[in-house]
C-alpha cells in the first residue's frame, strides 16, 4: 500500500517542482549565455554593474525555486491531509504512518532533487562564464588544476574525500530534517481550529529557532575544542565534525517532527 500511495502522491506532486527546476535551469543557460556578448569584451563603464545584475538575477532565480517547491509542498500537505480533500484522504485502506510515510519521502526526494538542480545549475552558469571569458580565466584556470594536483600528492586527500562524503550526507539528512520542519509545523498548526495557516507558519518559525538554537549548543564543544588545540592545520577533521553534528541533528530533529506529526494526524485530526 505505501507504494501505491508514494506513486500517487508523485503523480499529484511532480508538475510545479519540475517546473521551477526547468525554470532554473533555463535562467542559468540564459545568464550564461549573456557572457557570450560582444560587450564583455569593451571597456564599457557599466561592465561590472550588469554582471553584479546578471548574478542577482540568477540568485533570485535560486530563491524562488526553492521557496517556491517548498511553499507548494507545505501547501498540498496541508490540503491533502487537513481540508475536504483529506476526507478522501484519510478514507484510504492505509494508517496514518503508511499515509505521513508516503508524504514526507516523495517531499524529501523533491528536495533533494532541487538541491541538485542548484548545484547543476550553479555548474552550468559557471561553465558558461569560463567558456566564454575563457581568455580572462587562463590564469585561474592553471591555478585551480595545479591546487588539484598538489591535492592528489597530498595526504590530506583522503580527508577531503572524507568531507565531501559529510557534506553529502548532512545534505541528505538537511532535505529530511527540512521536510519534516514543513510537515511538522503544518501538523501543529492544524489544531488551531480558527487560525491554522497563521499557526503553522507560526511553528515553523518556531520550530527552526529551536533547532538553531540546538545546532549552536552541540556544535559549540566542537569548535571550542579547535580553537583550543595546538595544532589547527587539520581542517578537514573539524569540518567533518561540524558537518556530522548537523546531520544528527536534523535526523533527530526530523524523527521527532514525524513521531509528532504521527500522532498528531491519528489522534488530533479535525479537518476543516
Amino acid at each position: 500500500m505505501l507504494g501505491k500511495l508514494m506513486k500517487h502522491e508523485w503523480m499529484s506532486l511532480w508538475k510545479i517542482p519540475t517546473l521551477l527546476i526547468g525554470v532554473l535551469l533555463i535562467a542559468s543557460l540564459l545568464c550564461g549565455a549573456t557572457f557570450a556578448l560582444p560587450m564583455w569584451e569593451s571597456n564599457w563603464s557599466g561592465l561590472e554593474l550588469s554582471a553584479v545584475a546578471m548574478f542577482l538575477l540568477y540568485y533570485m532565480s535560486i530563491i524562488v525555486c526553492s521557496v517556491g517547491i517548498s511553499v507548494y509542498m507545505a501547501v498540498r500537505f496541508y490540503k491533502s491531509m487537513f481540508t475536504d480533500e483529506g476526507y478522501l484522504t484519510h478514507t484510504l485502506p492505509a494508517t496514518s504512518h503508511q499515509l505521513l510515510l508516503s508524504k514526507v519521502i516523495t517531499m524529501s526526494c523533491w528536495n533533494l532533487i532541487s538541491v541538485i538542480g542548484v548545484v547543476v545549475s550553479i555548474f552550468i552558469l559557471g561553465g558558461s562564464v569560463y567558456l566564454f571569458l575563457m581568455d580572462n580565466f587562463n590564469s585561474l584556470g592553471y591555478e585551480f588544476r595545479m591546487l588539484m594536483h598538489e591535492l592528489a600528492q597530498l595526504e590530506e586527500l583522503r580527508g577531503f574525500l572524507g568531507l565531501m562524503f559529510t557534506v553529502i550526507l548532512t545534505v541528505i539528512a538537511s532535505t529530511f530534517g527540512g521536510t519534516m520542519i514543513v510537515v511538522g509545523a503544518v501538523s501543529i498548526g492544524q489544531m488551531l481550529r480558527k487560525h491554522r495557516i497563521l499557526g503553522a507558519i507560526g511553528a515553523y518559525f518556531g520550530i527552526t529557532t529551536v533547532v538553531n538554537i540546538i545546532s549552536t549548543i552541540v556544535m559549540f564543544p566542537v569548535m571550542f575544542r579547535f580553537a583550543m588545540a595546538a595544532d589547527q592545520s587539520d581542517v578537514f577533521s573539524v569540518y567533518n565534525a561540524i558537518y556530522l553534528v548537523m546531520s544528527l541533528v536534523y535526523v533527530a530533529v526530523g524523527v521527532g517532527l514525524y513521531f509528532l506529526s504521527e500522532y498528531l494526524i491519528r489522534r488530533q485530526l479535525d479537518l476543516e
